[in-house]
């Protein structure tokens, strides 16, 4: 079994990161959370507003990318456009809720051509975060949240960088999907839920001893192959490029925690 290694300094960085954006993000929600129209319950309407700030932070992930009709600035620009050209205070209903229930849950030959045309090119994500929610689909019609909210809701978003893969640890206003963990674990009600953010440190050991050693032994390979595998770097699995990509890149993670526990 390979030996667990402490999580390193970036560690104390990313809290500190964390700290900062949790704390201008709480008065962001709380801004937001008043925006909100159509639900009279406060309990409610606070559940609604962490919903719709969870799905808009996983896509400001994804639209730096570019996988938003290859534009890094998608939200705010559809925005923009939705003022100029729907009226003010549309773009809730006429483009996130198309986003959300129309495009990113639906696959591109499943969509209406006016769902193409107004959302341009976008990806079929097959999330449960993208489908309507218990509480939309409650209050229907007389749900609604002015424009002006989400504007202020992306000026904040876009005073920080957003990061997909881990922070390169030089930029303080940087963030990343551990940062949103860590989000996400502190405005959830834990008791109720049940649910716990495990950083990937100590999810990546847990894989390391438990499900890698079970691959292996499937694969008919030994502590001495993963060890050559993970020095020549020769361990290749065929797939589609992410899943691919992924793959071979924990299993190389898994030969070099092999070469060093050294097979104790």
């Amino acid at each position: 079994m390979s030996r667990f290694t402490p999580p390193s300094t970036q560690y104390g960085d990313t809290d500190r990161v964390a700290k900062h954006f949790y704390e201008e993000f709480q008065q962001q929600r709380e801004a937001f959370q008043t925006s909100i129209r159509g639900i009279p319950a406060e309990h409610d309407r606070n559940w609604y507003a962490s919903v719709l700030i969870n799905r808009l932070m996983f896509i400001y992930f994804i639209q730096q990318k570019g996988f938003l009709n290859n534009n890094t600035d998608y939200l705010r620009e559809r925005l923009e456009w939705s003022t100029t050209h729907r009226g003010p205070h549309r773009y809730y209903r006429d483009v996130l809720q198309t986003l959300f229930f129309q495009g990113l849950s639906c696959e591109p030959r499943q969509r209406d051509p006016t769902v193409n045309q107004l959302l341009g090119d976008v990806p079929y994500l097959n999330s449960s975060l993208f489908v309507p929610h218990p509480l939309e689909e409650r209050y229907g019609a007389v749900l609604d949240i002015p424009d002006h909210a989400f504007a202020q809701l992306f000026a904040f978003f876009d005073t920080w960088r957003w990061c997909v893969h881990r922070r390169s640890g030089t930029d303080k206003r940087e963030i990343d999907p551990d940062i949103m963990g860590y989000i996400l674990e502190k405005y959830i009600n834990q008791k109720q839920t049940g649910a716990y953010y495990t950083r990937d440190d100590i999810s990546g050991y847990i894989c390391r001893s438990t499900i890698i050693p079970v691959l292996f032994d499937k694969a008919g390979l030994s502590l001495a192959s993963a060890q050559h595998c993970a020095k020549h770097r020769q361990i290749h699995i065929p797939g589609n490029a992410a899943g691919g990509a992924i793959a071979n890149r924990n299993c190389a993670r898994a030969g070099a925690a092999a070469r060093a526990g050294g097979g104790d």
